[in-house]
């Protein structure tokens, strides 16, 4: 973006018009640019590759990392409205959670990471929050303030019509770890 100076009328002095509103220091972007690329990314769900050819079209050339960069920016920008919304949450009577697996690329490992999604929401709330694990010290850790019901999704990829029969963890006695509980 190239913007003109001229000399004031009123005092002389060389000035510069004003630039649009940034959402953070030093942004080459407005607010309105990137919420054109969370829509674009994640309700479009348009590949990078082609948000950059498109943009290339349009006269603007930019990296791969810069779009990353941004959707970093915009995630650190809504940061205090997604902590609103985890409080108003915790504050209800119920909330449901789901989760899905998430391969993460981790410097320094081989392969992609198992992570996890985790969904909370309730109404027209959702609050996604990433974990390394499902590990269940990591979500009672989360909803200790909690004082509701929580509808949580419980199938895994082993789930069938019929259930399966749960086998003790220690053997106790001579029917040990035999029938189901």
């Amino acid at each position: 973006m190239r913007r003109e100076t001229c000399r004031s009328q009123e005092c002389g002095e060389r000035t510069i018009a004003m630039s649009l509103p940034a959402p953070y220091a030093r942004s080459k972007v407005t607010s309105a640019w990137l919420a054109w690329r969370v829509v674009m990314k994640f309700v479009l769900f348009v590949p990078l590759d082609r948000i950059r050819r498109e943009l290339a079209t349009r006269g603007i050339v930019m990296a791969t990392s810069t779009l990353v960069t941004l959707i970093a920016r915009v995630a650190d920008l809504l940061g205090p409205i997604d902590g609103h919304h985890w409080k108003q949450l915790l504050a209800g009577t119920w909330m449901a959670t789901d989760a899905t697996g998430l391969k993460v690329l981790v410097p320094g490992l081989s392969s992609a990471f198992n992570g996890h999604l985790e969904v909370y929401r309730r109404d027209h709330l959702v609050v996604m929050q990433y974990e390394a694990s499902k590990e269940a010290e990591s979500i009672v850790s989360k909803l200790v303030l909690f004082n509701g019901t929580l509808l949580a999704a419980a199938s895994t990829a082993r789930s069938s019509a019929r259930p399966r029969p749960c086998r003790s963890p220690r053997r106790s006695g001579s029917a040990a770890g035999a029938g189901a509980r």
